[in-house]
């Protein structure tokens, strides 16, 4: 493992400092490409971290997105005119 690093640390000082530019503009859609794979696999990592969540939470993460929809219905809801009395009128 140890062995892969310096590795790795020689290479990236050889692509800063002795480098041609055409070997950087080659390396430069490289390294966005292994970004945008790093980036994913954290993704990955982070949705298997939650999936392995207890069973409480995802109970009480749906009871939150019902309580949600049900008073967003209510306030949907449409508001009956009330009828004046007379008593108030005159």
């Amino acid at each position: 493992m140890i062995f892969y690093l310096i590795v790795l640390i020689l290479i990236l000082l050889y692509y800063f400092f002795m480098a041609p530019k055409t070997i950087k503009n080659t390396l430069n859609p490289l390294v966005m490409v292994g970004i945008v794979v790093c980036l994913m696999i954290a993704l990955v990592f982070g949705v298997v971290t939650f999936f392995d969540m207890s069973g409480e939470f995802y109970v009480s993460l749906a009871m939150t997105l019902l309580g949600f929809w049900a008073v967003r219905d209510m306030l949907k809801m449409p508001t009956k005119k009330q009828k004046q009395s007379k008593d108030l009128i005159e």
